[in-house]
């Protein structure tokens, strides 16, 4: 495999371990917290690190209707993104919601 000059952050749960640099990181805070501390927490961490390659693996289970809205002002809100390079998975793209779906260049479908 091509070894990245960036960070690459895989996130295959917003609430549980997540993997930076290769290491696996939880936090048990953020199992109590829920979803948007998790979601909260990687954005930060992707920023600080920027240039950093954001992975989001299986969107279709990540994204549900309870974090839906907060995922999504995390993606397009307040705080600026550059320097981040949002990817993500889904094997399912029929299941996913239209706002990540459908909007041009929120995730572009290649």
């Amino acid at each position: 495999m091509h070894e990245s000059k960036v960070p690459v952050l895989y996130v295959k749960s917003f609430h549980s371990t997540y993997t930076f640099l290769g290491i696996d990181i939880r936090s048990d805070f953020l199992d109590w917290a829920g979803d948007e501390a998790g979601i909260k927490d990687i954005f930060a961490r992707a920023r600080a690190e920027a240039p950093c390659l954001l992975v989001l693996e299986d969107l279709d289970s990540l994204i549900t209707d309870m974090n839906r809205s907060f995922f999504l002002n995390e993606v397009d809100g307040i705080e600026g993104n550059d320097g981040l390079l949002l990817i993500g998975t889904t094997n399912h793209f029929d299941r996913l919601d239209p706002a990540l779906s459908s909007r041009p260049s929120r995730f572009d479908r290649k």
